[in-house]
């Protein structure tokens, strides 16, 4: 699977959502630290919420990244959501929003 191109310029907002692996994708959960979440295999994550491979300079496995990261584009899922919507969504997912609402409001 191709990365998508987001110009994140440093933002890790979305290391702290689950990432769910997915076999179907190419993911190899055995390569993946994960644990085994609602009957699903999804990257382990820190007490802080965060992604195990987040790093202090970003994704330790950027190279190997899981399908679900490599599609992901912050973009994209603020703009599946209406305003009413997104008032009712978690708080990691608000902060993501406010991540892409940033990159939109800078793009050509």
């Amino acid at each position: 699977m191709q990365r998508r191109s987001v110009p994140c310029n440093g933002c890790r907002v979305c290391c702290f959502d689950l990432v769910w692996l997915q076999p179907h994708l190419g993911d190899v959960v055995e390569q993946y630290d994960h644990v085994i979440d609602h009957g699903a295999p999804a990257l382990r994550r820190n007490h802080d919420g965060s992604c195990v491979y987040l790093g202090e300079h970003g994704c330790t496995i950027h190279e190997r990244a899981p399908a679900m990261c490599k599609a992901f584009d912050c973009r994209v899922f603020y703009k599946r959501f209406g305003q009413n919507e997104r008032a009712k969504l978690r708080p990691e997912n608000v902060a993501i929003f406010e991540a892409a609402r940033r990159l939109l409001m800078v793009a050509p």
